[in-house]
């Protein structure tokens, strides 16, 4: 008997045949399944890796055993009756033909019904994006609105558990790219799109809306309104309503409803806060004008308080109010806002902020922001606060999970991937902190902050040449001479070291004293660090939150001045801290000790 002979004989082929259908079928189900679980892209490959190493290991099996209704049996046992009964031939080729047939059916249900497909109602999240729609109106002046109403579905779209939303930076990040429907859900990462467009005549609207299948562009579900300003908030609840539906989530609840307000309140509320997102001083006073006129209609507004709290922390921040008069004015709008409202998230999430980075209450800060979090699971901007608040509390792994999630629902913005390699640093897992700083310098190249993160990271790993450089690209002038301070004093250079933290400190001092500190703490030069230290506690530096596990500041652990700091900043055991004492970054022999003997004190 011939070798292929023998291998028919003992169904070498029709195995192969079947583990053939079999693995197609289950590569097909893993690549439609896995990106609604969530799972990286490695995991379809893995199951393709397993699949052609078990093919040689079933290949051997079917030639050395036969499948007879005792089991198993060596296929030179089985006897001339038994072999009656093996199940083989026509047998094995029908339940193949059978397997094939419904795999080619299922693949041809999901392809011409992708709202219904049977993939669909297997995923445990469908994921979808929110597109700002288009303004359509006559003068081309209605942008603001136009994005207002799409921000406002995705934020009731974004309560609901059953379903996973990308954030507004990203799904904003898209207009006018250009890009095909497929694109795009491959950029953010989801299943579906929402997108449309306003016209806005008066007070007349007619709103456009569709979903759409971001695997291939097929649409869903569409619908017209042509409605009044009165009417608005009832459209968004139906077009929420509508995109529950078609999706055919089960949810637990009901799908929540717009927050109504007065037409003309809301109008100004849409352009205060397109207006607070520009960030500059004349912007914010704008702002600021515009959600006061909101307020005047409509006190008990809330998204209006927390909006208008946000632009006093920027005013702050843009020097236009003292951090005293801007933390007050937050609070005092935060704390309103809440005894309206105390289920909406931001709020907390903003009082959260306030407490963290204003009066180092850490514990009051984990308060808020945990209400904030359990209100509003799928807000990106609270995952990220929450994220922060566990770095700066020692809970780097918690930190590091919680950023990957909220780069999951917003998945371009590139201050996360900041946030999350700088963890990776703090974590020493520098290879996947540069993985993340570079995504960042991908999405946003002349991002402030960005190449001090990168500097910060090769620091670490004793490529102090390389960090220079990253430092000398920096666009933050404060950050661009840290930096560069950090990186001459790894190189041997304490005089050009020196040089450079003297500027920092000449045209930065007020608020970068904490800054200040982490570089002379880095230097050895421990007495000014506890100087600066002291500076930017009296300045109420928001930096000082990061002290506990900030590894610029490993060379004071030792020192006896160190927990006298921590505990005059309020932070003990009842906040649950955990203290870090990362290893110091790697140098070149002698140079550490070099630049400490040879540095200047610096004043």
């Amino acid at each position: 008997m011939s070798l292929f002979q023998e291998l028919r004989r003992r169904n070498v082929f029709r195995v192969a045949s079947g583990y053939a259908v079999f693995g197609w079928l289950l590569i097909e189900i893993a690549d439609t399944i896995f990106p609604y679980l969530a799972l990286p892209d490695w995991t379809v490959t893995l199951i393709i890796v397993l699949l052609l190493a078990g093919l040689p290991l079933v290949l051997m099996l079917s030639w050395v055993f036969d499948l007879t209704p005792q089991g198993l049996v060596r296929t030179d046992a089985v006897s001339s009756e038994l072999s009656q009964q093996v199940i083989r031939g026509r047998e094995l080729d029908f339940i193949i033909i059978i397997v094939l047939l419904l795999l080619l059916g299922l693949l041809l249900w999901d392809k011409f019904n992708p709202g219904r497909s049977p993939f669909s109602v297997m995923a445990a999240t469908p994921s979808i994006a929110i597109l700002p729609f288009s303004d359509l109106s006559e003068q081309g002046d209605q942008g603001y609105f136009a994005d207002g109403l799409s921000e406002e579905i995705l934020n009731l779209l974004a309560h609901i558990d059953a379903l996973q939303v990308t954030a507004r930076t990203s799904s904003f990040a898209v207009r006018d790219k250009g890009m095909t429907v497929p694109e795009i859900g491959a950029m953010l990462g989801v299943s579906y799109l929402l997108e449309g467009t306003v016209r806005k005549a008066g007070d007349q609207l007619r709103i456009n809306a569709k979903l759409i299948s971001a695997k291939d562009g097929f649409d869903v579900w569409t619908a017209s309104f042509d409605r009044t300003m009165s009417e608005v908030f009832a459209i968004q609840d139906e077009i929420a309503l509508n995109v529950v539906d078609a999706l055919k989530l089960t949810l637990l609840d009901e799908v929540p409803s717009a927050r109504a307000t007065d037409a003309e309140a809301y109008q100004l509320f849409l352009q205060g806060r397109t207006l607070a997102a520009e960030r500059n001083e004349a912007a914010l006073r704008n702002a600021e004008r515009l959600l006061q006129q909101t307020l005047q209609i409509d006190a008990a507004y809330v998204p209006a308080l927390v909006e208008l709290s946000d632009v006093y922390v920027n005013q702050a921040n843009a020097s236009v109010l003292s951090f005293d008069q801007a933390f007050a004015r937050a609070r005092s709008l935060l704390e309103q806002a809440i005894s309206i409202d105390p289920a909406y998230g931001p709020a907390h999430a903003q009082l959260g902020r306030i407490r963290l980075y204003y009066d180092w209450n850490i514990a009051g800060a984990d308060a808020a922001i945990q209400q904030a979090l359990q209100l509003d699971a799928g807000d990106a901007r609270i995952i990220n606060n929450a994220a922060a608040l566990a770095s700066n509390r020692g809970r780097l792994e918690e930190a590091l999970a919680l950023y990957q999630r909220a780069i999951k629902l917003d998945p371009i913005r590139h201050n996360l991937y900041i946030n999350l390699a700088l963890t990776q640093y703090k974590l020493q897992q520098f290879d996947a902190a540069l993985v993340a700083v570079d995504r960042a310098l991908a999405l946003s190249p002349g991002a402030y902050g960005v190449h001090f993160a990168k500097c910060r990271i090769l620091l670490a790993r004793d490529d102090a040449v390389a960090a220079l450089s990253e430092a000398s690209e920096e666009r933050a002038e404060w950050w661009r001479l840290q930096g560069q301070a950090l990186a001459l004093h790894d190189l041997g250079q304490p005089e050009a070291a020196a040089t450079s933290l003297q500027q920092l400190m000449d045209r930065h001092a007020d608020g970068w004293a904490y800054q200040i500190a982490e570089t002379h703490a880095y230097m050895g030069d421990l007495e000014q660090a506890f100087v600066w230290l002291q500076r930017a506690y009296e300045n109420r530096d928001g930096g000082l939150i990061e002290m506990l596990t900030d590894p610029l500041m490993n060379n004071l652990h030792a020192d006896p001045r160190w927990p006298a700091f921590i505990s005059k900043m309020g932070f003990n055991d009842e906040d649950g801290l955990s203290f870090l004492s990362p290893s110091p970054p790697a140098q070149q022999p002698g140079l550490a000790a070099a630049a400490a003997a040879t540095a200047p004190a610096l004043h």
